[in-house]
């Protein structure tokens, strides 16, 4: 389930994936669901947030870097 997809007329909101065993968030849906498939594919909690900041990197490119949400 997805929540929260992004909007330029009101801002970037959170968006979240939750699974059975885990639980995804990041600021683009899109980031979300690349963290998750991650975690569903057996992968750990570092794995999912480097999938969700290369995600980031290409849909919203200026919230990946200093001062980001990578960095917040």
């Amino acid at each position: 389930m997805i929540r929260g997809v992004p909007s330029p007329e009101h801002g970037v909101k959170l968006s979240g994936m939750n699974m059975k065993n885990g639980m995804a968030t990041a600021p683009h849906a899109l980031a979300s669901q690349s963290a998750a498939s991650v975690l569903r594919d057996g992968g750990n909690a570092v794995e999912a947030m480097i999938a969700a900041a290369a995600t980031i990197a290409v849909v919203l490119p200026h919230m990946n870097s200093i001062g980001g949400d990578a960095f917040g």
